[in-house]
């Protein structure tokens, strides 16, 4: 897990184009890429298609509901530290009830944000919280992956819904997307310590249509 981290929160990329390294920086835009083979076919798309039409690859839904996960392992008594770790992880993607302030420590920390670049920019530009529950009012998370292992637990799961509210000054697509996101949470005497999660803020960008904020 703290090699995975460590890979994340470097930049490292799990993939690198032949003769080229991909570099994350912040600039004037939400994010700037200087990847050339992919910055290269987000310029010509938008230059072929204009701003706002970026291809559209949604990630397809699978795993289980976390709402329907939660239930079912809430339904047999947890037998172990873990067993009680990971009920408490599928439970924070449940909304709008999520997890009690009773499972929290009085030290929680919340590291690292799933669409970290986004809050980045909206606080830049004077643009507030990300408003993602507004913005996607039917989001749903589908958990894929869950491994307890010691004090921490490791989760992938999909964010699915319908853009339908303004987000970042972006206009509601109608578009539905579906969003890989990575979440580790480290507990502490059974309590909820430290949370960090990182999220493809790229594929959501791409889903719905706005790969001009990458270049």
């Amino acid at each position: 897990m703290q090699l995975l981290r460590g890979a994340l929160e470097n930049g490292r990329p799990f993939y690198s184009p032949p003769g080229g390294q991909c570099v994350r920086r912040r600039g004037r835009r939400f994010l700037s890429l200087e990847c050339e083979p992919v910055r290269g076919c987000l310029l010509h798309w938008t230059a072929q298609h204009g701003p706002g039409s970026g291809p559209r690859v949604q990630k397809q839904e699978g795993g289980e509901d976390a709402e329907s996960l939660a239930r079912r392992l809430a339904a047999h008594v947890p037998a172990t530290q873990q067993d009680r770790q990971r009920l408490i992880a599928v439970t924070s993607r449940v909304r709008p009830a999520g997890v009690p302030k009773s499972a929290y420590a009085a030290d929680y920390r919340h590291l690292r944000y799933g669409f970290h670049h986004l809050r980045s920019y909206g606080k830049q530009h004077g643009l507030g919280e990300p408003g993602l529950d507004k913005a996607i009012p039917d989001r749903r998370d589908r958990v894929e992956v869950l491994i307890a292992e010691g004090d921490e637990v490791w989760m992938r799961f999909t964010t699915c819904g319908t853009h339908q509210g303004t987000l970042y000054g972006v206009a509601p697509t109608r578009q539905r997307v579906g969003v890989s996101v990575v979440q580790l949470l480290k507990f502490a005497d059974g309590k909820w310590q430290e949370s960090w999660t990182f999220a493809d803020e790229l594929g959501f960008l791409l889903q719905i249509g706005r790969p001009e904020l990458l270049v």
